[in-house]
């Protein structure tokens, strides 16, 4: 049983896909010309997503980079290009669909005319096929791979994505998969929606389902390769921004409160009581995507302090850790040494125990009273969706707890500043901690 008995099958493309991101148009129209399907069916060029740049919610694969392995397709950390690209396909997919189209063509802007489509025959394709290549790049070249009619190749393990068809029930098929939530190099995602992935953790979760061919012409190539791939050049992706601190200016500037990096001690540190100061650190958003991290992470512990636990988490178990030093280096260093005229070189470099902390109501709603194993105690609120909380010095009959989410209050942590945390009653309390220490050799 084959696709149809229509002679010229060419004909049954509903519609033509271009994605592209920088090609302009009318070079993707020249090269249409070529394939002599300009003018005989309906095309649209599609404005391809610009890395992770989208409203459109999605979740890498949460296991791609395979640490040490060989393939060094897999060893990496997935670009945002290719996270772009996915999406870009997968909209399509989808626009194809709801359009009610019976085949579509998709093509990349880099896609590069070999054979004009004018003649090419459908016709020995089989009747459940789900979806084609017209150019590909066979991964394993020696693969013999099943003959199907005269022209048809049963596809194998392939890459590139520059040129292949869909058929109505290919698209209904490969929607159902939850690619959105598990992006990966859509080169590798499309073999898995036809044949047992040789990544393990990949052919789990995606099992086969499509009827995949290959024309034995490679009737389209592509013009870039990985020297000039956008795709392949773009930036590793960093799945929390936040701990992308490449350009380091470019991270305070979205991540630090403006006024604190402006070193005006005098200006902007308030003495709220004995020896405890606060000061405006982070922004919201830093607050907001530390605690969104955290959670998702739920790398929690609940007895990591031997007298006085709580539910809290290591920057370092986060990721996070080596970014926080530098904002305490930077920032709280030399603050900390122009409040209180500290001496000595030890306080050049500080030595820190930073983690985060949760409180809950129903579960570990305070901290009893006690000294911090540090010189200094640095705490940093990062939400006020919760009902009371704060920091408690008996002593000094002071209670800390700041009006404004990423607002800091530094304290001497030993001997004279006892304290705990006072009980929520609602919500949740999230806060960073740091016990700061200096270096032994003053």
């Amino acid at each position: 049983m084959y696709l149809s008995n229509v002679e010229n099958k060419i004909e049954q493309i509903g519609k033509v896909f271009i994605l592209n991101l920088k090609s302009k148009n009318e070079k993707l129209k020249d090269k249409l010309r070529n394939l002599s399907i300009q003018n005989r069916f309906k095309w649209e060029i599609v404005v391809g997503v610009n890395g992770t740049n989208t409203d459109i919610k999605w979740k890498p694969f949460p296991t791609w980079k395979l640490k040490d392995h060989s393939n060094s397709w897999w060893n990496r950390e997935i670009k945002e290009g290719e996270i772009g690209c996915a999406i870009g396909h997968y909209l399509m997919w989808k626009q194809a669909y709801e359009e009610g189209h019976e085949l579509c063509l998709f093509l990349e802007e880099d896609f590069n005319p070999i054979h004009s489509l004018e003649n090419l025959d459908l016709k020995d394709l089989p009747e459940d096929v789900d979806g084609f290549y017209l150019g590909r790049s066979k991964v394993n070249p020696n693969e013999v791979e099943e003959e199907v009619g005269r022209n048809w190749l049963k596809a194998g393990y392939s890459y590139n994505m520059q040129s292949y068809c869909l058929t109505r029930s290919g698209l209904e098929k490969i929607l159902k998969y939850d690619f959105l939530n598990n992006i990966m190099p859509v080169d590798e995602f499309l073999p898995a929606t036809y044949i047992k992935h040789p990544r393990k953790d990949v052919a789990d979760l995606f099992k086969p389902a499509l009827n995949f061919y290959a024309h034995k012409q490679e009737h389209i190539t592509q013009t870039s390769n990985k020297k000039t791939s956008q795709t392949e050049n773009s930036k590793p992706f960093k799945k929390y921004k936040i701990l992308d601190d490449s350009d380091w200016d470019v991270w305070k500037q979205r991540y630090l409160d403006p006024i604190i990096q402006r070193g005006e001690w005098d200006l902007i540190v308030d003495h709220i009581g004995d020896e405890v100061y606060e000061f405006p650190l982070f922004t919201k958003t830093f607050c907001d995507e530390i605690i969104a991290m955290t959670e998702e992470l739920d790398n929690w512990t609940y007895a990591r302090h031997e007298f006085y636990p709580t539910t809290d988490v290591l920057l370092q178990d986060i990721g996070m850790n080596r970014i926080y030093d530098k904002v305490l280096n930077e920032i709280i260093r030399p603050m900390s040494i122009h409040i209180w005229k500290l001496e000595g070189k030890g306080w050049n470099k500080l030595n820190n125990e930073n983690f985060l902390v949760k409180y809950l109501p129903d579960a570990q709603s305070h901290l009893s009273l006690h000294h911090d194993h540090s010189h200094l105690s640095l705490v940093v609120k990062l939400n006020d969706e919760f009902d009371g909380g704060g920091t408690y010095f008996p002593k000094y009959s002071l209670l800390s707890n700041p009006e404004r989410v990423g607002t800091a209050t530094i304290h001497p942590g030993q001997i004279t500043h006892r304290h705990g945390a006072r009980p929520i009653y609602s919500g949740r309390r999230y806060i960073t901690v740091s016990f700061i220490k200096q270096d032994s050799d003053i």
